[in-house]
């Protein structure tokens, strides 16, 4: 915290934290939306909520922070590789040349011919231990990022009004992008959900907001496990409010009702959204045409094993039930299921768990 953040008010603090936001300024735009965020604490209590907004602004740059630092690491760790593998590929002529004098002492030139340097194999070595603790603080910045918006989650479950409603689903889906980010695209299908639940009860039927949500969650299903049919489904409906938006603009808005005969003329805005979606329903309607070619090529993959493992039972039943010795009477071991270890099954799974 700044010597100027100190002497701003709240309503300051969060009104710059927005502005820091909008200009992708993150890091000054957590100082002071985590300092507003304080002395609402301080001043109302936890989870209050007149809290509410801070703590979703404060979650959103939270999470906008990540996603930057998340990909500014990985662009550096590229160009890292890359420089490597030229310096090994510029290398290459020259262990060339000293193969034929001697043989290398080294296995590894005796099968793919890639020299091993003693300063790259040690830079290597600690690009990986940096990676390893960067990997490390790329899920602390986005846990940090859950742990705020789950706050604002909770704030906001508190209201029965429609405003609060919509900033619960807001909130939801910025939960989701958490998921989505860290590849635990199973936790961001409830997430997305409950969020569509929410908007396809208080927005309209043609909002093109609901078309983005719905592909969005398509996106999400597709991912997930078994999510496909799912998906399909989602994207079936994205077309649908689409073209329901499309037969609102042509309709021509109420206030154009009744004002004279025939269909009232569109205005240019209007025409423009109209072309605008009418581009994109042919690339919607390419999506579901790779997600029913990608169900049917699972499907298949399916059915192969499944034939592939039946025919292998069936096959094997007639040997083993001949040659296996007969099990002894008194042995109860074998009449004990054993379970099987999981050790690994949700270690990785964030639980989520209200404060």
């Amino acid at each position: 915290m700044t010597t100027d953040e100190t002497t701003l008010s709240i309503d300051q603090l969060i009104e710059q934290g927005k502005q820091d936001y909008a200009t992708g300024d993150f890091e000054a735009s957590i100082s002071k939306l985590s300092e507003a965020c304080q002395r609402l604490d301080e001043k109302h209590g936890d989870l209050d909520p007149a809290s509410g907004d801070a703590y979703f602004a404060y979650g959103r740059a939270l999470l906008q922070f990540a996603i930057q630092r998340n990909t500014v690491l990985g662009d550096s760790a590229q160009e890292s590789a890359d420089a490597i593998k030229e310096q090994e590929q510029a290398a290459q002529p020259a262990v060339a040349a000293t193969a034929t004098k001697a043989e290398p002492s080294n296995p590894r030139f005796h099968f793919d011919d890639q020299p091993t340097f003693g300063a790259a194999a040690a830079a290597d070595d600690d690009a990986e231990d940096a990676g390893d603790d960067d990997d490390d603080d790329d899920q602390d910045d986005f846990e940090s990022a859950w742990q705020i918006l789950d706050v604002a989650r909770l704030i906001f479950e508190k209201g029965d009004d429609d405003a609060s409603k919509l900033k619960l689903a807001d909130v939801l889906l910025a939960l989701s992008d958490v998921s989505m980010e860290t590849e635990k695209f199973d936790e961001a299908v409830p997430d997305l959900k409950k969020a569509i639940d929410i908007k396809c009860t208080l927005l309209p039927a043609d909002d093109r907001e609901l078309a983005e949500l719905h592909y969005r969650f398509a996106l999400a299903l597709e991912l997930s496990i078994d999510g496909i049919a799912g998906a399909l489904e989602q994207m079936d409906k994205v077309i649908r409010v689409l073209n329901a938006r499309i037969s609102t603009l042509e309709q021509g808005t109420a206030d154009d009702e009744g004002k004279g005969k025939g269909k009232p003329a569109l205005s240019d805005a209007d025409k423009k959204e109209i072309a605008e979606i009418q581009e994109l329903i042919p690339e919607m309607k390419e999506k579901i045409e790779d997600l029913q070619t990608k169900q049917e090529t699972e499907k298949q993959a399916k059915e192969m094993l499944k034939s592939f493992f039946g025919s292998a039972l069936n096959g094997g039943s007639s040997d083993t039930s001949s040659n296996a010795p007969a099990a002894n009477v008194n042995d109860l071991s074998t009449l004990i299921k054993r379970k099987a270890n999981d050790s690994s099954g949700n270690s990785d799974k964030k639980q989520k768990q209200d404060p």
